[in-house]
C-alpha cells in the first residue's frame, strides 16, 4: 500500500485482534514484509509502519528495531534447517506436522522425559 508517497506493508489476518497493538507473530511478519520493500524500493521511498488488518479492526504498528531482529533470526534459521541443521530441541506438537520430520536426527522432548536426564 502507499501513503503520502510512501509504500507500506499491509495484510490481512483472520485471527482475533490482541486488546491492543498486534500479535508479535504479526510484528515480526510485518518487518519482513517491511524489510523485503525496503530491499526492492529503497528506505527512502518505505514508511517505517505497517497496517494489519484484523477483520476491519485496522492496527498500524510501528515496526520496532526488535522486530527487525526476530525477523532476521527467524531468516536465519530458515536457512540452517534447508542447509539441514535441525534445531536443538524441538516441540512435540510443531514437530508433529513438520515437513522435516523424517530428515530430522533430534528427539523431541516431553515435560515428563526431560524430569530423568
Amino acid at each position: 500500500m502507499e501513503k503520502d508517497g510512501k509504500l507500506f506493508p499491509y495484510f490481512i489476518k483472520i485471527s482475533n485482534p490482541p486488546t491492543a497493538g498486534a500479535w508479535e507473530s504479526d510484528r515480526i511478519t510485518a518487518a519482513a514484509y517491511l524489510m523485503l520493500l525496503e530491499s526492492e524500493f529503497g528506505k527512502i521511498e518505505t514508511a517505517d509502519f505497517a497496517i494489519i488488518d484484523y477483520f476491519g479492526d485496522y492496527r498500524q504498528i510501528q515496526i520496532r528495531p526488535q522486530d527487525r531482529k526476530k525477523a532476521f533470526r527467524a531468516v536465519r534459521k530458515i536457512r540452517e534447517i534447508k542447509n539441514g541443521k535441525m534445531p536443538k530441541e524441538k516441540n512435540i506438537r510443531l514437530c508433529q506436522k513438520c515437513i522435516y520430520q523424517k530428515k530430522c536426527q533430534v528427539k523431541a522432548k516431553s515435560l515428563f522425559s526431560k524430569l530423568f536426564e
